[in-house]
């Protein structure tokens, strides 16, 4: 069921990998693997009514003094995953790194551009290119 999940979620192949049997032995095991690259847990949790456009607005609102028109024609966002659907539908200016092309038919509202370089690549090129029109 789980797997369901998953790909209903258009979460991609390799994303989620279960483990089980003692924690210890299983870290030592990952640390030590040549093919293991990276590992991360990440976990996102919303209680109430609040998700990433609502909380970005409210701060660029209360903190910066800025109205929606300001916020859509002057703002950058950049993401990497559905659920910055509501912020690429947002921002004028949004901006995807390459590998949210892997999950573009899961996107509601995709990004305007996407970034030829992956990940945090993607980030550093989007900054260079706004460094350097300056």
């Amino acid at each position: 069921e789980l797997v369901y999940i998953c790909r209903e979620c258009c979460v991609p192949p390799g994303a989620v990998n279960l483990l089980s049997g003692d924690p210890p032995s299983i870290a030592s095991q990952l640390i030590q693997s040549d093919i293991v690259k990276k590992i991360s847990i990440h976990v996102n949790c919303w209680i109430g009514s609040h998700n990433k456009l609502s909380t970005s607005l409210k701060i660029l609102k209360e903190s910066f003094g800025l109205n929606d028109a300001e916020i859509q024609n002057n703002a950058v966002f950049i993401g990497d995953s559905p659920n910055d659907s509501t912020m690429f539908g947002f921002f004028k200016n949004s901006v995807g790194v390459a590998n949210v092309i892997d999950l573009i038919n899961c996107i509601e509202n995709p990004p305007k551009y996407i970034a030829t370089e992956f990940s945090g690549d993607g980030f550093i090129e989007l900054a260079d290119l706004i460094i350097n029109k300056k």
